[in-house]
């Protein structure tokens, strides 16, 4: 039985709502909830959830949906998340004290005058029930198709919304990089947003025209039930890291239900043994399609020839064949376009119309991105900063590599503690030569990162450590000959350095064109 207790009387506010972004915001369309009698009610937002006890009224209008109380404002419904390094419940009092005039909690016997709380079992199931109706999401709500794995996700999800962008109408974009809401692009501040975030953009997606949406969803947004009740159109699975801080068990409640809600199709990456055992979880009614070089693949790739300029290849699945031509090279780039191919084919969506976009995609920014093309020697910039990701990387280099492979890499402070000597050996196990420099030290000083990196040498001759990650650059472009190969691994399209408590401006391929631009003066007055 639940127990209410009397109501309060609020003062509404006319300030517009936000979305928290952590050390942004971002203003929510104009919705014209300018009056309390036109607010939802929290009665109403409530009506899907199971409630175990409320203590206060449910009659209060609604403003806003917040998680973090620095950004809430008057008139908003706080979710106190538990967490395992930071609990919401204890910032309930400052969240009511900026304006919050109800609090969703897993904890009982809270209490406040000026706030209602309700306590329920799950508060993320919670808020993804709440968001739904808050934002009106509905069957006319953008289709989702999700992209799930330790690798590749931020590449895929950018040449898919490439190859669906084919001039009708927008597609929006969540990833890493950025989230594209169809009239604007706004910095991404998390891989995979919460729910309250998730369906906010949604509905500005809607507003857009956007009939479809990529979503790149990172194992951890999973492990942390970010995507609970998500109607997604289409689940991708490209790979997993047995390495991963998170478990295959946990990835795949996205693709079985387990987050509350199936996946209309699948799309499967059969090259990886992985997705052979996701296939066999997925229920006889989802559609199911197959990708990867396996030759039992629905969606494949055969007759491929690299060259300079690109590769050509020649598509195969179940009702057609195609050759397409790409900039990009290596198996690695070949993958990630068989994963796309396979998720549209998933999504409905004809690819004899779709495919002649492939070759006007030019890659994903810091994501493998090449700099300075036409020299003796090719460079990359690259976002991997993990141990499993920094193997992918290279060895993507190393498929287009004539000569040696040179790495500059760094450890990040304050978060990479336990990779940094398995960083190190796997740069060394796949580099003939590397720069070991300052990534985003922060408040750590880079003399413990060093050392704790140093544990993990195992070749010393064919290694260097520079503080100045400019220096190790250039070191890097000096030392570099014909027919080589440089990666430059972890800041990827990051357009900061994080030293001490200051962010200083500091590119990777912004660097390195610099650095390149006085070479080439250099070598024109000698």
């Amino acid at each position: 039985m639940i127990q209410q207790a009397p109501g309060y009387n609020l003062t509404l506010s006319r300030k517009p709502a936000r979305i928290a972004t952590g050390a942004r915001t971002i203003q929510r369309p104009d919705t014209g909830r300018t009056d309390k009698r036109r607010l939802p009610t929290l009665a109403n937002l409530c009506a899907g959830i199971d409630m175990i006890a409320v203590q206060g009224s449910l009659d209060c209008g609604i403003a806003d949906l917040c998680l973090d109380s620095r950004y809430v404002s008057r008139s908003a419904l706080f979710f106190a998340l538990p967490g395992d390094r930071m609990d919401g419940s204890y910032y309930i009092h400052d969240a009511i004290d900026r304006g919050a005039v109800a609090v969703i909690t897993e904890r009982s016997g809270l209490h406040h005058p000026r706030a209602t709380f309700i306590q329920v079992a799950d508060a993320r199931a919670a808020m993804a029930e709440i968001a739904k109706q808050f934002y009106k999401f509905s069957v006319t709500s953008p289709a989702l198709i999700g992209i799930a794995g330790t690798y590749g996700k931020t590449c895929v999800s950018h040449l898919l919304q490439h190859l669906l962008d084919h001039g009708k109408e927008p597609v929006g974009l969540f990833s890493s990089i950025h989230y594209d809401l169809g009239s604007r692009i706004v910095p991404s501040y998390r891989t995979t947003p919460e729910a309250i975030d998730l369906y906010g953009m949604l509905a500005q997606m809607k507003e857009s025209g956007c009939r479809r949406a990529v979503l790149e969803i990172s194992e951890r947004g999973i492990a942390q039930r970010r995507l609970t009740g998500l109607p997604l159109d289409v689940a991708v699975f490209l790979n997993h890291d047995p390495d991963s801080a998170v478990s295959f068990e946990k990835v795949s409640d996205l693709f079985t239900g387990r987050l509350g809600k199936l996946p209309s199709a699948v799309a499967l990456n059969l090259d990886d043994r992985y997705g052979e055992e996701l296939l066999a979880q997925i229920p006889e009614e989802i559609l199911a399609v197959t990708f990867g070089r396996n030759r039992h693949a629905d969606v494949r790739a055969t007759d491929i020839i690299e060259g300079d300029g690109g590769a050509i290849v020649r598509l195969v699945w179940p009702e057609g064949t195609a050759r397409v031509r790409m900039r990009q090279l290596g198996c690695f780039a070949i993958q990630n376009l068989l994963a796309a191919v396979a998720a549209a084919h998933a999504a409905g969506v004809d690819l004899n119309v779709v495919l002649p976009n492939v070759l006007s995609f030019q890659g994903t920014p810091g994501r493998f991105e090449e700099i300075g093309e036409g020299g003796p020697f090719r460079i990359f910039v690259d976002a991997a900063k993990t141990p499993g990701s920094i193997r992918h990387a290279l060895r993507a280099a190393r498929e287009i590599c004539d000569g040696r492979l040179l790495t500059v890499f760094g450890c990040a402070g304050n978060t990479s503690e336990a990779w940094r000597a398995s960083i190190v050996q796997a740069v060394q196990e796949e580099s003939d030569f590397s720069w070991g420099t300052a990534h985003n030290p922060g408040n750590e000083p880079l003399g413990r990162i060093f050392a704790e990196m140093r544990e993990g040498v195992t070749d010393s001759d064919s290694l260097v450590f520079v503080d100045d990650r400019r220096r190790a650059i250039a070191l890097a472009l000096d030392t570099a000959g014909t027919g080589d190969v440089l990666v430059l691994l972890g800041k990827g399209n990051e357009a900061f350095q994080s030293l001490g408590d200051v962010a200083y401006p500091f590119d990777d391929r912004l660097v390195a064109r610099e650095l390149l631009a006085l070479r080439e003066v250099a070598l024109t007055t000698i």
